[in-house]
């Protein structure tokens, strides 16, 4: 399976497709899984062993696999990628912020969102601008085109978080939201 990592990771370095990263994201999870989390016994409160299924390591990557997945898939027509459509929802609350605040919001390492940003600054919907307030910062900034595109994930995220809980009665919704909080 890592052989496999491997080779993913060279396709989306060759091609970076949607398909090949999240191809690549979930068999790094399953590797994970695999490696980390199956090779303990899991013993339930003196009821035998854990079932693999019933692992809730199994259940969120399943849940985090098919998020990213039905995520998306909705923003696909803008021709960003899912990190890069959360990376621009954070901005269009708050425009103009140093790259170390967008870090912390978004939950991302510097180098990460540094590759986050250099991409988009490329397709033309964000800039660095130095910060007039202390010089060994930048500030991230919308464009135009930039503002629109967040504007746009912003009315495709409420509809897509609306159809992707739409299983879920709304009590249960506020309650996983809540429990979610509780674990990042």
């Amino acid at each position: 399976m890592i052989y496999r990592v491997f080779e993913l990771e060279r396709d989306v370095r060759a091609k970076p497709t949607l398909d090949n990263e999240v191809c690549l994201l979930n068999t790094c999870v399953q590797v994970y899984y695999v490696q980390t989390i199956l090779p303990f016994v899991v013993r339930h409160k003196g009821r035998g062993i854990m079932k693999a299924r019933q692992c809730i390591f199994f259940k969120l990557s399943k849940a985090s696999h098919s998020g990213i997945r039905f995520w998306a898939s909705r923003i696909s027509g803008l021709k960003i990628k899912p990190v890069q459509g959360l990376v621009l929802a954070f901005l269009a609350e708050e425009d103009r912020i140093s790259s170390a605040t967008l870090g912390k919001r978004v939950q991302l390492d510097s180098a990460t969102l540094t590759g986050i940003i250099d991409r988009l600054e490329t397709v033309g919907v964000l800039e660095r601008e130095r910060n007039p307030d202390d010089r060994r910062s930048i500030l991230i900034c919308l464009t135009e085109k930039g503002r629109a595109i967040a504007e746009e994930i912003g009315t495709i995220a409420m509809e897509s978080n609306a159809e992707f809980l739409s299983k879920l009665s709304e009590n249960e919704q506020r309650t996983l939201s809540s429990l979610l909080d509780k674990l990042v």
